[in-house]
């Protein structure tokens, strides 16, 4: 619900434009960019001050209220209330038996995640609060990423904490980094010299690289019923080693070996000695005071062409991989349509390798305010591509 008019006109990044149209170009269906956040709560719970803690987000973060329009309009905007009342929801799960009640929280849990949202009509963010014993609750904080990204994530529970701690008044906190900073930047990048980096990155590739039925049969780009599946594998913790030391012994990132592998996988299954695929990347300027404590939308989705080379070294295709991106880094903000267009193609690619590397401070996993702390926090997101492979870091990858 809005309420006193509007505060602010924004722009939008250029991942929240290739979101919105992704959003309006089918609003039936699953809205697989819908991204929930459950926190399992050990400790007694004042639900007032955990309200009021959401509204100090809200109140600190601007673009947290932002709603999103293009009816009518050449390019969109988005919109940003002086004040939203999120909804809340609250469930008593302390009556049923066990089995029963994680039944009951897992539905609510998936319903919740698969119900869409309208961007025009803001806040996109809503939350639920599970009762399931004494002391115990589960917080399930449903956005959508058009509002931010997975480094944001840890930095809004974190925040949260906080407030709460304060009973919501945020009077005394450091003021928080304003998202419109980064959107003004945005503005005066030289896009002229980015299409002209681009168009040469992609000179001469004949064809997309299109993995999935949709690529062979015509592009389908309804809305799917369901959200895609998962399968999980985890690398065990000397191959984990082992490969992060042979990365680092050529200068070579984790996140060059992942895509360099996935570029010869999709070569393989395809036939194909020219490949492009997607990949996420953080654009976190470090010339903007304050930038890695921003909460908002960071990211963006480009295509990274590999050209498979028989007689080439695997460590020499990853140097090259590596050294192609870097000269591409003063260009990651022109949106993927823009680069399409300036490459003559339509769609790029139907892969893409999203390689978590966010830094998670340990501190918030243990996050604890007023005898209240954190127990687990798990986040489901997904994309729409046909697929998607998620790398994560750590001791087992």
């Amino acid at each position: 619900m809005i309420q006193n008019g509007l505060a602010d006109f924004l722009p939008l990044s250029p991942l929240q434009e290739g979101l919105l149209f992704q959003v309006q170009y089918d609003p039936d269906g699953v809205d697989v960019y819908n991204v929930q956040m459950v926190l399992e709560l050990r400790g007694p719970l004042d639900t007032d001050s955990l309200r009021a803690a959401v509204q100090g987000l809200l109140r600190r973060h601007p673009n947290l209220r932002a709603g999103f329009w293009q009816q009518d309009m050449d390019q969109p905007v988005q919109f940003v209330p002086h004040h939203v009342d999120p909804e809340w929801q609250e469930l008593d799960l302390t009556a049923l038996d066990p089995a029963a009640r994680e039944e009951a929280l897992a539905r609510f849990v998936a319903e919740d995640r698969a119900r869409r949202f309208d961007p025009a009509r803001p806040p996109l963010l809503r939350l639920g609060l599970a009762a399931l014993g004494p002391n115990h609750h589960t917080l399930v904080l449903t956005t959508h990423h058009l509002l931010m990204d997975g480094w944001s994530m840890p930095l809004m529970v974190r925040e949260l904490f906080q407030l709460y701690e304060r009973g919501g008044d945020d009077r005394g906190m450091p003021a928080a980094p304003p998202y419109r900073t980064y959107l003004a930047w945005l503005a005066g990048r030289d896009q002229d010299a980015a299409r002209e980096a681009w168009r040469g990155y992609l000179a001469g590739l004949e064809a997309p690289t299109l993995v999935g039925r949709s690529g062979r049969t015509g592009r389908d780009t309804t809305a799917p019923s369901e959200l895609p599946g998962q399968l999980w594998y985890e690398l065990d913790a000397p191959a984990s080693a082992a490969l992060a030391a042979a990365a680092r012994s050529r200068g070579l990132t984790l996140n060059t070996v992942v895509q360099g592998a996935w570029a010869v996988l999709v070569g393989h299954l395809l036939g194909r000695d020219d490949v492009v695929l997607g990949a996420t990347m953080a654009n976190r300027p470090p010339e903007i005071p304050g930038i890695d404590s921003t909460i908002g939308m960071f990211i963006n989705t480009l295509p990274v062409r590999v050209a498979l080379r028989p007689a080439e070294p695997f460590a020499d295709l990853l140097a090259r991989v590596q050294r192609e991106q870097a000269s591409l880094i003063d260009h990651r903000h022109m949106s993927l349509a823009e680069i399409q267009r300036t490459a003559g193609h339509g769609e790029l690619f139907d892969s893409a390798v999203v390689f978590e590397n966010y830094p998670l401070d340990p501190t918030v996993l243990r996050a604890e305010s007023r005898g209240l702390r954190l127990a687990d926090f798990q986040v489901g997101d997904a994309t729409h591509f046909a697929l998607t492979l998620l790398a994560i870091p750590g001791e087992r990858i």
